[in-house]
């Protein structure tokens, strides 16, 4: 029972609950480090005898850390906390909680989760001044902290006593390590003193006064007092383990009256587990001895690691015994043989060796000596196995006698095996050298190592000791059992039912490897086979575009072929045919084979073949299936032209075809240019599909890269002659992404694309509509999914080139308005761009494919028949594996690490961030005020001497950027750079990504850990985490075994000097006005050791002071990296005219 529920049953009942909170104990605390450090003691268990006094309305508990201390808390009567005193020095030191008041007030929250009420329903709050409760608990709490001094120190001292505690005498202390023939413990007693010693006559009050930091009286001339005597750290380390145990002792004391105390007055009985931490700290003490008995004078406590000193003998007088002699002064210190005494040294053997002895030490006695009878086999198992793990611990001797009877050979194991019944019969032999032994089943399995009946079956010598190697003998006849072999009286080794197939397929192979097998002629005669003939035709009719395919078996009877296609359907792992032996259906191509059979519906012809016509659309499909990779065992794969040409274009070495447009900025990386031409290639023959590269990849570019070059092809047509209306510009294709991405989407096009005419849909219903009736004119349509379901009814007007939906997991439910919107446009090909098409259900991608190809992955009733509820509810790979050939050839993602040589070592990402609608309202109202103040300011005096003012005025519209909750209390209205890291982040953990995300402000942290899901572990690091720990909590990120995936970094703090590298992605929450202090910080993650390309996200709020931030970043960044250095002020660096920039309105 612990300490909580022990406090729950003392807690009457009818009581209300505690009414203070964690965020109390989080602002009360002395520190955000003391917290967390509080919230490990929690966590840990170190909460210890918690009770209530509900008379008194007060909670006592001992928390252990270093030291048992004493905490108390008193309760008002609505159950907020009134004072809270600890006996730590670091209480009186702070005037905030410490991590022992922290770990209390979490186990009583804890508490009044699980327990009854705690306090009275009748004691409603009593309205009052906050204030001058607040002064009213400080009084009463210093004048508790006073009283708990007095208890502590016994004396309140002045303030020149308290300099002089400072310098504490130095005590000497002799520690005498006693044993008593009488007593199975041994035990220690101490004399302590300056320069006279005196022996510590009641142990248990001495351990006290120096664990509650009191005086006392060691004899009536001398005492002793915490706070002006110190001893040596080895001593202090013993008095600690003192306190330890008595802690215990006393506990258990309380708990089960009568137990007789390990202290009893001037000794301190050690019990095992108290003992082996003594033994570890006794050669550290200044002053140690030893005595064994009373009137004994002690002698320098000298400890040694090593072989003890007895003897084993194997020898052969008028028969084989083993012998066992050891020195008179040999004996035990302690019941559990940890140590040993010889010659007034302690001896401290191999705790395996002791381990092996046990059985001996327990037949000898006290006297260590002794002769015992063998028997020839146990003489060569005390040989084989128990002497060899005894030759480091004590002395071995082997008379010359036993050594020339010994026989030494390796083990050669034979199974001869044969039919038997419906099954196979083995027999199992030993063979070592001349002698072969027949495999005993009660002598190896029941532990039985032999006896004096046990005969070889040929021994030359019958005299002979032969050393058996038993553990390998084990290890041979756990392999038959582990191979499907039964052990009986009859028959030593059977094998029946489906363990014969199991044998003769795959572990038969294993065991000859392993042993010499013999077969009997019968035997050898049944064989598994793993593959058949097959030959295979396709041949695509470009006329019906249909697809005839043909598979017939060219070693099978009609017979066999009904009974494979049977086997498969009943989930059977071979089949037996009509001419013997076995087929092995768990073979891979097979396995493929007959799921073809069921996923295409190959029917079964008269002449033994299988044939099926399918639609041309599973052409790709079919490839997958006919592919190398899948091992089909095809002799003969006949396919014609029409086929041939249609899916070379879609296999891994798809050939570059079609020219980059001639206008694209942009110099596309090899895997860029890859996407080009797969996009390309699904666009020739009509189909649609999805990219789904990983984040930073570039998918913007290439779908921009896709949509420009239609662009080209259309003008070069009008300029030849042959575009009717000389004002068009072909069909327009349409982008619908998340509202927070279609200006990012404007940039891009602007960036890489400049001359493609380009427009946004957005603003009021009326602009939006106007521009709708444009859409012609343009070639690119950027709207956002929230824009789309209000206009779709005229979007859905126009025929489109191409519609790409980015994000797209926005459509992943096919019953929302985001669905059924985008597919009600029309257009000629639809692509979706995702890092994510899967994030819950493979309904996901049903309703993604049902966008890009519609039809292709069945009606939706029937993907979850086959695909959807096999995978999710039975975890069917075959099915699983299936849909992957489906989509295979119209689902194109690379991960990073794929493309890694394609990749710079950084990809910098500037991800754009819209204000929420009351962010914006706060954001323009403040701006407008802050050009004033800069101006009064500038307009006042020196622009130089008014940088202070101004960077206060710029860090407060810095501050809105990120949340305005930064600065105002209770504002609820949003931010929409929180929303956009939140997307971020969900990405990133979906990928397996591990993040750094920086902040100047600390506060922003503080409120990133309050939307971080629970379920997330991370890291911080920030202007409080004291400097020790930052190597610790970054070597524990990059380890990874916590499971930590997140790292929160003040920017200030954590920008340099730690080595990150376990991050893969690193997220800049606000720009900071120098770019090199922002490089020096992703360099924590992008440094030596880094194994994965580095993602770099920079949020930036569009139409603020951060977007003006980034655009002086390229402007200054050459004279920011010759100038500034990391640190430095960047506003020392602008014009007047810039400073002034910041403060306008886009």
């Amino acid at each position: 029972m612990d300490c909580l529920q022990k406090m729950q049953e003392a807690l009457p009942m009818g009581w209300e609950s505690i009414s203070f909170t964690k965020n109390e104990i989080i602002k009360n605390s002395a520190s955000w480090d003391i917290y967390h450090r509080g919230l490990s003691y929690y966590r840990g268990k170190t909460v210890r005898q918690i009770q209530y006094d509900a008379e008194k309305n007060l909670v006592t508990a001992k928390v252990r850390g270093s030291h048992i201390y004493g905490v108390e808390i008193s309760l008002s009567p609505n159950g907020g906390i009134q004072t809270a005193v600890c006996s730590c020095p670091a209480f009186l030191k702070s005037d905030g909680y410490c991590k022992h008041l922290v770990a209390v007030m979490l186990s009583m929250l804890d508490l009044s989760r699980k327990a009854a009420p705690v306090f009275p329903q009748s004691a409603a709050p009593k309205s009052s001044d906050p204030v001058r409760d607040a002064f009213k608990n400080f009084i009463i709490s210093k004048r508790l902290v006073e009283d708990m001094k007095k208890c502590v120190h016994t004396y309140s001292p002045t303030a020149q006593e308290s300099s002089e505690r400072q310098k504490r005498t130095l005590l000497r202390m002799r520690v005498l390590l006693r044993k008593y023939p009488e007593d199975s413990l041994p035990g220690i007693s101490l004399e302590i003193g300056d320069t006279r010693m005196f022996k510590v006559k009641q142990i248990n009050e001495f351990i006290m006064a120096y664990d509650n930091r009191r005086t006392l009286e060691i004899t009536p001339k001398w005492s002793y007092d915490y706070w002006s005597h110190t001893f040596p750290p080895a001593e202090e380390k013993l008095l600690d383990l003192m306190a330890e145990f008595l802690l215990d002792d006393n506990r258990m004391q309380d708990k089960y009256r009568p137990v007789t105390s390990l202290f009893s007055a001037s000794v301190f009985r050690l019990p095992p587990s108290y003992y082996k931490k003594f033994l570890d700290i006794a050669p550290s003490l200044e002053d140690a001895q030893m005595a064994w008995a009373g009137g004994i004078v002690p002698v320098p406590l000298r400890i040694r690691q090593g072989k003890l000193p007895l003897t084993l003998c194997l020898e052969d007088k008028s028969g084989i015994r083993l012998s066992v002699s050891a020195p008179s002064s040999f004996f035990n210190l302690d019941r559990e043989r940890i140590s040993f005494v010889c010659e007034d040294e302690i001896l401290l053997p191999d705790a395996n060796a002791v381990r092996i002895l046990q059985p001996l030490f327990q037949r000898l006695g006290k006297q260590y000596a002794g002769v015992f009878p063998m028997s020839s086999p146990n003489a060569a198992l005390l040989l084989s196995n128990i002497f060899p793990a005894l030759e480091n611990a004590c002395e071995i001797v082997i008379s010359n006698e036993i050594s020339q009877k010994l026989y030494v050979a390796d083990l050669n194991p034979l199974l001869r095996l044969d039919i038997y019944k419906d099954g196979i019969a083995g027999e199992l032999l030993f063979r070592y050298g001349e002698e072969t032994v027949p495999y005993a089943t009660e002598a190896i399995l029941r532990g039985n190592e032999g006896s004096d009946t046990e005969k070889s079956r040929s021994s030359a010598d019958s005299d002979r000791i032969l050393l058996r190697n038993r553990d390998e003998e084990r290890r041979v006849v756990n392999l038959l059992l582990s191979a499907g072999f039964h052990s009986h009286t009859v028959q030593p080794f059977t094998l029946m039912g489906d363990d014969v197939f199991d044998f003769l397929s795959d572990t038969i192979r294993d065991l000859s490897m392993k042993m010499e097998i013999h077969y009997s002629d019968d035997l050898a005669k049944l064989k598994v086979r793993k593959k058949i003939r097959l030959a295979g035709n396709v041949h695509l009719d470009e006329s019906t575009r249909m697809l005839d395919v043909d598979f017939s078996f060219n070693d099978l009877e009609s017979e066999d072929v009904r009974s494979l296609l049977s086997a498969f359907r009943n989930r059977k792992r071979y089949i037996r045919l009509k001419k013997g032996g076995y087929i092995d259906l768990q073979d891979e191509s097979l396995q493929e084979l007959m799921q073809l059979s069921n996923r295409l519906e190959l029917t079964h012809k008269t002449n033994g073949s299988l044939g099926v016509s399918i639609p041309a659309a599973r052409a790709l499909y079919l490839d997958q299936i006919l592919s190398k990779t899948l091992n089909l065992p095809l002799e003969s794969m006949q396919t014609n032209a029409p086929y041939q040409q249609l899916v070379s274009r879609f296999r891994q070495n798809i050939p570059l075809e079609f020219q980059l447009p001639r206008k694209l900025i942009a110099n596309l990386r090899e895997y860029q240019k890859f996407g080009y031409q797969w996009l390309r290639n699904l666009s020739h023959y009509g189909f649609g599909g999805i990219l789904a590269d990983d984040m930073g990849l570039g998918k913007t570019l290439q779908a921009i890269a896709l949509v420009l070059a239609y662009y080209e092809e259309v003008m070069e047509a009008r300029a030849s002659g042959d575009c009717k209306n000389p004002d068009e510009t072909g069909k327009p294709s349409i982008v619908i992404a998340p509202t927070s991405l279609v200006y990012n989407w404007l940039e891009e096009v602007h960036r890489f694309a400049p001359e493609l005419p380009v427009k946004v849909i957005d603003g009021q219903r009326e602009d939006r509509v106007s521009i709708a009736a444009d859409i012609p004119r343009f070639a690119l349509i950027i709207t956002s999914y929230a824009l789309l379901k209000r206009d779709i009814q005229e979007l859905s007007c126009f025929d489109y080139r191409y519609c790409f939906v980015d994000e797209a997991q926005h459509i992943k439910n096919a019953d929302t308005l985001n669905a059924r919107s985008v597919k009600q446009l029309r257009a000629e090909q639809c692509f979706a761009l995702t890092g994510t098409p899967i994030e819950n259900s493979l309904a996901e991608l049903w309703s993604i494919f049902d966008f890009v190809l519609p039809g292709y992955l069945y009606s939706n009733h029937h993907f979850k028949n086959r695909f959807e509820i096999p995978v999710a509810r039975n975890r069917d790979e075959s099915a699983l594996e299936d849909l992957s050939r489906h989509i295979r050839p119209f689902v194109l993602r690379r991960m990073k690490k794929e493309v890694l040589k394609e990749l710079p070592e950084k990809v910098e990402t500037v991800s754009w961030c819209e204000m929420s609608q009351g962010q914006r309202i706060l954001y323009l109202d403040y701006l407008e005020k802050a050009r004033d103040i800069f101006d009064r300011e500038v307009s006042a005096g020196d622009f130089e001497k008014s940088h202070i003012k101004i960077l206060s005025l710029l860090t407060r519209l810095r501050q809105i950027c990120c949340h305005p909750s930064l600065f105002l209390d209770n504002y609820d209205l949003g931010s929409g750079k929180e929303e956009q890291f939140l997307d971020i982040l969900d990405e990133c953990l979906e990928g397996g990504h591990r993040l750094l995300v920086f902040s100047q402000f600390t506060s922003m942290l503080d409120l990133l850990e309050e939307i971080i899901p629970c379920d997330v572990s991370f890291h911080r690091i920030d202007g409080q985490t004291p400097a020790k720990e930052r190597m610790p909590r970054a070597a524990a990120f990059n380890s990874g075994q916590d499971g930590s995936s997140l790292f929160l970094i003040s920017l200030k703090a954590g920008g340099t000097g730690l080595n990150l590298t376990g991050a893969d992605t690193v997220v800049h929450f606000d720009p900071w006005w120098n770019p090199a202090v922002e490089d020096q910080a992703t360099d924590r993650a992008y440094r030596i050791g880094q194994q994965n390309s580095v993602q770099v996200f920079k949020l930036v709020t569009r139409g603020t002071i951060e977007e003006k931030i980034l655009r002086l970043h390229d402007k200054k960044r050459e004279l920011i990296s010759s100038v500034i250095q990391p640190g430095g002020n960047f506003l020392s660096k602008l014009t007047y005219d810039e400073v002034r920039s910041l403060f306008e309105i886009e």
